[in-house]
């Protein structure tokens, strides 16, 4: 998801400040200079850039930033406006908030006594003021400061500030669950659906709207929302002309209350066009309260008996039962409902899972942990159905079928979406938790599959197959696509690019194996890992290396390229996970302090364990 654009204006911030209740004191600085020449003035990046070419000021540049691509990314979008008159902004919020504008300094000093000396003064409203309400004194020469704009309502402004903040991935749920789904009409426009939590409908409502429409561009709509329009606890609307053009891009869902401070937020799921002849299915109903939850390990590299604990509702569960890579383990049927399990010899990725039963038998909630899978793995588990619910030829699973998957984000990456697929066709799309949706399954065409694909924001893609109504016993297939980079030089050493498929020919134990794909990897991302000796005998050495594998993090300019930094003495310990951000792995790698032994075996097995399931090229350094 892209960042949500331009700022309210200083009449819009003005407005909701003075109808919250602030006051705007601003003090603006007496000009420095000719205020003229003011525009004339090199920005920083243009000294930067200039210190940069002519090869001196080295020093004063941090490490990960070059100036020249800080100087390109502003002419890309665009130099910054001047304001003819910077103070303007700054007497608008002080204007409609009844604060003032200092200029002079030595007005500071008696600046709380003047705010002591203020009237209170308190007004009946049967609705907010739509427009500013004048106060005036009926004595001559006094001056009058008092707020524009009054009301008990929440101002829009506000409104639309929480919905840019959600399209900047910072999604916050709220005090109560709402359920958004978009999809098209039987006229072709595209129409939302709501759901929300039956105490959400206690006050005023107010429906808030945000997409991105362009690079720059955020359009925002709101609406009142009448929970009484409800059918079936559902309501259903026209989407905002407005926003009716936006395709492809998440919808942001705000309802507000707008004489309180309760609401709720969420992404709307896309939903595909239904197939022929069946109805148009109704919005999930919320997860249920969490009556399990299983512990991940302490440490991020585990092998051998391991204990896995669990958290329950006591009150409800009976029986835990564990699975390791969805083979049964062991059931424990008293508290605290721990297991011991043993993941071999070797950090291996396992998964482990716990489902909870009650006291009648039956399934009341499930929850799984994924071990040594390295903090650069993106990862998709559909949860359900489970292999042994997919139904069969005698006994199809047909109808409205949920599909709930699992999906676990590398640290310092990035989710953009969540697409569900039944056979080759695309269903549903989410941009935020709860990854679940409902397939119709047409009782004609039973057999099929569902699939679930993850993509991050870097272009990398993860996903998850089951099966539905097969002719014979249902199993689940875990694969593991092996990939291998291969170098050609010819005789003066020099690559060879242009092979293709058929020229190569691939052997396990001397068996042909089959080419699954072929393609070059020279635009695949780099994912690199800097393992580096942090032990006590580095203690004059440490900053060297650092300044070396900083200068090194700087070179790598992809932005899809990622890094990660693992500092060892007695023990391996994860300084940087996998992240994009290559200040913050220049960051990690300075804050590593030489302490202990050398533990370098450990460090390299534990290294080689964050670049598990990371796609592309990779590198351990």
């Amino acid at each position: 998801m892209s960042p949500p654009g331009p700022l309210p204006s200083a009449d819009e911030l003005g407005r909701a400040l003075s109808m919250l209740g602030w006051t705007v004191v601003a003090f603006q600085p007496p000009a420095r200079g000719d205020a003229l020449l003011a525009g004339a003035e090199e920005s920083d990046s243009q000294r930067l850039e200039r210190r940069f070419e002519e090869g001196r000021g080295l020093g004063q540049v941090a490490i990960g930033v070059d100036p020249r691509e800080l100087r390109r990314r502003q002419r890309g979008r665009g130099e910054i406006p001047v304001l003819a008159d910077p103070v303007a902004p700054l007497v608008e919020l002080a204007d409609q908030t009844g604060g003032e504008l200092l200029v002079d300094p030595l007005r500071l000093a008696d600046l709380s006594d003047r705010l002591r000396r203020r009237h209170l003064l308190r007004l009946e409203l049967d609705a907010p003021a739509v427009e500013p309400v004048p106060v005036r004194v009926v004595a001559n020469g006094e001056e009058i400061r008092a707020r524009r704009w009054i009301g008990s309502r929440l101002p829009r402004p506000v409104s639309a500030a929480r919905a840019r903040q959600l399209l900047r991935d910072e999604l916050d749920e709220g005090d109560f669950w709402v359920e958004a789904v978009l999809e098209p009409g039987t006229d072709g426009e595209p129409r939302l659906t709501l759901q929300l939590e039956p105490e959400a409908s206690a006050g005023e409502l107010r429906l808030t709207l945000a997409a991105l429409g362009g690079a720059d561009d955020v359009r925002v709509s709101h609406q009142p929302l009448d929970v009484r329009s409800a059918v079936d606890g559902m309501i259903r609307m026209a989407l905002p002309l407005a926003l009716a053009a936006v395709e492809h891009e998440p919808l942001a869902v705000l309802v507000e209350e707008t004489t309180g401070s309760r609401r709720g937020a969420t992404f709307a799921s896309l939903r595909a066009s239904s197939a022929p002849g069946v109805a148009a299915l109704p919005v999930l109903e919320a997860a249920p309260d969490r009556l399990l939850r299983l512990l991940p390990p302490d440490s991020a590299m585990v092998m051998g008996p391991t204990v896995f604990r669990t958290l329950v509702d006591q009150k409800t569960v009976t029986r835990v039962d564990f699975y390791l890579d969805g083979e049964m383990a062991i059931a424990r049927a008293t508290a605290p409902f721990s297991a011991q399990l043993d993941l071999g010899p070797l950090p291996r990725t396992r998964r482990v899972l716990a489902v909870a039963f009650d006291a009648g038998g039956g399934e009341v909630a499930r929850d799984s942990v994924l071990v040594n899978g390295g903090s650069g793995l993106l990862e998709v588990h559909i949860v359900e159905p489970q292999a042994t619910e997919a139904g069969s030829a005698d006994s199809p699973l047909v109808g409205p079928v949920e599909v709930g998957a699992e999906v676990t984000v590398p640290d310092g990456a990035r989710l953009d979406r969540v697409e569900f697929f039944w056979r080759d066709r695309l269903v549903a799309t989410r941009y935020a938790p709860p990854f679940r949706e409902r397939v119709e399954i047409d009782p004609s065409s039973p057999r099929g599959f569902v699939r679930v694909l993850a993509r991050l924001a870097d272009g990398t893609s993860g996903e998850d197959v089951v099966f539905l109504n097969s002719p014979g016993p249902s199993e689940r297939l875990d694969i593991d696509l092996v990939e291998l980079y291969v170098v050609v030089s010819d005789r003066g050493g020099q690559p060879v690019t242009d092979l293709s498929r058929d020229r190569f020919r691939l052997l396990e134990e001397g068996r042909p194996m089959e080419i699954a794909t072929f393609g070059d990897a020279g635009d695949l991302p780099l994912t690199v890992g800097l393992a580096i000796d942090s032990s006590a005998s580095m203690f004059v050495k440490l900053p060297d290396v650092q300044d070396a594998a900083a200068s090194f993090v700087q070179s790598l300019r992809t932005r899809r390229d990622r890094a990660f930094v693992v500092g060892f003495g007695s023990e391996p310990r994860l300084a940087r996970d996998t992240t994009t951000d290559m200040t913050g792995v220049v960051d990690g790698l300075y804050r590593l302090k030489p302490d202990g032994q050398t533990a370098i075996w450990k460090a390299v097995v534990y290294s080689l364990v964050q670049l598990q399931g990371a796609g592309g090229k990779k590198a351990l350094i």
